[in-house]
């Protein structure tokens, strides 16, 4: 390794013939170009990154290709990588997924970023000069991505990388750089986005030359265990709301009621559940939900039962869930979400109803009609088609009260208030409260299923989780009346079964 003093050097190794020549670009690229050289092919980057208050190791290898892999230990350790074809992540559950749409995009962007890739030859984004001369606007090539990346006048070397895509709106700072082998990677960088907490990362070892393979996604090392002597249907409560609440303990003692949510990417322990049982945090964080963000925490929790599961080791996002009482009719402990759910397969009958979670070890899968799933931002997600488009719709069980809600997004492109009779009201989730139009929607397919005139909810504000433009829309629980759904979540694989 060569551990060296960071430096200010140019960053990227650009090549002229790959880039476009619109209006001032042609000049930022040259001043660019001359003062780099060519880029390294296979590239080694350590450090550390800094995300929840707390330095973490930070590791990056990317070979010629462009596939890499990204490790990060520490407490909560978890990685990252693309392997040629695929995108993944391995969790600091243990849990691995493939990254689909804006999660893929971000990370892979990112790689090339802290790399010095992305403006070379075989880029993802497509610039475009802009009426300043110190910025050149970019779109990802083959997704949503799209923002503006601005150079230092004095030296044109980048400074600050600005995605404004709504839903996803993130931005990078340039600090120092590393000179390696004739190519300049940045030693520091500051990300920050909307719906989630900033993170720096500074680089301090660096190597060039052969990358060991590896770039693959490693096999699940979930730290789940199931009970085969325990009933998997769980004990159930159906609060005033329509809420699936379930009971659960931590490291053996009963902490009350969890609202069961396919719709939460995280589990989530409310900050009184927490003090009860003298668990302290970890680290601060921020988290997004409907109505945008708010400041939590990062909370060990050990070991979580919830009916035949047991996650060990396992971390909860800590929040205040205080306004959650009234509604559920009884305290909330906390929220069950993906970490629980994605340990097995999910038979959820909407009629009982009743919910269970099976061993994927046992599960018998014969005779049943499975579609494709994606775990989108850790929910579950599924096709659909809205206007014509075929789209993706999140399915929501913690919404108990909402048919489906389209996102603002494609609410605009598509028109769909246009000659529709609504009426607005407001709506509260975690990050505070939001407008939406409610009316009815005349027909869109979900899970091969076509719905007609259905009562909907109608994004009209670019904020919190209905900004989202890689999902058209939510789809809850009073949706899905009717229906068992059976989640197979280390399969990647759903299947609606109408009681008819």
């Amino acid at each position: 390794m060569n551990a060296t003093t960071p430096v200010r050097t140019p960053l990227l190794a650009l090549i002229l013939s790959a880039a476009p020549a619109l209006g001032a670009a042609p000049d930022l690229l040259r001043r660019a170009h001359d003062a780099v050289g060519s880029a390294p092919g296979a590239l080694t980057l350590e450090g550390e990154r800094n995300a929840f208050g707390q330095p973490d190791p930070f590791s990056l290898r990317i070979d010629d290709a462009g596939r890499y892999r990204v490790e990060i230990g520490g407490l909560r350790p978890q990685s990252n990588g693309f392997d040629g074809t695929t995108s993944w992540e391995a969790d600091w559950n243990g849990s691995v997924r493939e990254l689909h749409l804006g999660e893929a995009e971000f990370e892979r962007l990112y790689a090339d970023v802290l790399t010095s890739r992305w403006l070379g030859p075989g880029s993802p984004l497509e610039f475009e000069a802009t009426d300043a001369d110190d910025a050149l606007s970019f779109q990802m090539r083959a997704g949503l991505l799209a923002g503006l990346a601005t150079f230092d006048p004095a030296t044109g070397l980048p400074a600050r990388i600005e995605i404004t895509t709504p839903g996803a709106e993130a931005s990078i700072e340039f600090g120092s750089f590393h000179a390696i082998d004739g190519l300049s990677v940045p030693a520091e960088l500051v990300i920050t986005k909307t719906m989630s907490n900033p993170a720096s990362v500074t680089i301090t070892d660096h190597r060039t030359g052969a990358v060991n393979d590896g770039f693959g996604a490693p096999e699940s090392a979930h730290r789940a265990v199931f009970d085969a002597n325990a009933p998997a249907e769980l004990k159930l409560r159906i609060a005033p709301s329509g809420h699936l609440l379930t009971p659960g303990t931590i490291d053996g003692q009963n902490v009350g009621w969890f609202i069961v949510d396919t719709g939460a990417g995280v589990n989530v322990l409310n900050m009184r559940a927490a003090a009860d049982l003298g668990l302290e945090p970890q680290g601060s964080l921020l988290v997004g939900g409907a109505g945008g963000t708010q400041p939590a925490t990062m909370i060990l929790g050990n070991n979580l039962r919830v009916g035949p599961v047991t996650l060990e080791d396992t971390w909860f996002i800590g929040i205040d869930l205080a306004f959650l009482d009234g509604a559920m009719g009884v305290p909330i402990a906390g929220i069950v979400g993906y970490d629980v759910l994605s340990a097995g397969v999910v038979r959820f009958d909407t009629q009982g109803p009743s919910l269970e979670i099976l061993d994927p070890a046992t599960f018998d899968d014969r005779g049943i009609d499975w579609r494709d799933m994606t775990i989108y931002q850790r929910h579950a997600s599924v096709d659909g088609r809205v206007g014509g488009e075929d789209v993706t719709f999140r399915i929501d069980t913690g919404a108990a009260g909402q048919t489906v809600s389209f996102h603002t997004p494609i609410v605009e492109r598509l028109g769909l208030l246009e000659g529709r009779e609504t009426s607005l009201t407001s709506v509260r989730g975690v990050g505070g409260s939001l407008q939406i139009r409610t009316g009815e929607m005349d027909e869109f397919e979900f899970a091969g299923i076509t719905f007609r005139n259905i009562e909907a909810e109608f994004g009209v504000e670019m904020v919190g989780a209905l900004a989202d433009p890689w999902i058209a829309g939510n789809v809850g629980g009073r949706l899905l009346d009717g229906y068992t759904i059976i989640f197979d979540y280390p399969g990647a694989r759903v299947a609606l079964q109408s009681a008819d």
